[in-house]
């Protein structure tokens, strides 16, 4: 996804599946900092996009969880298409 069309912040991570659902409610109680897209359930690829002025508060909180959630930072994919987040998994 090209950030500077969509306006948004994309960051690519990898956590264990099972940890997906427990990462999604934690940010969803945050108010808009963030949306999680799945790329791939079974080997736990994500992607977190969120307004850049939410950077911040949203590196805050994701550091604070990264330990216990297991959430490692990882490249972008090369073989997503321009409108990935919208395709059905």
């Amino acid at each position: 996804m090209d950030e500077s069309v969509t306006g948004l912040d994309v960051r690519y991570f990898n956590i264990p599946p099972e940890n997906i659902v427990l990462l999604k409610s934690i940010l969803e109680s945050y108010d808009e900092l963030g949306t999680i897209r799945t790329i791939d359930k079974l080997r736990g690829d994500i992607a977190i996009l969120s307004l850049p002025d939410l950077k911040s508060t949203l590196d805050g909180l994701l550091n604070s969880i990264q330990d216990e959630l297991k959430l490692t930072p990882r490249e972008a994919p090369t073989n997503l298409g321009p409108d990935w987040f919208l395709q059905e998994i």
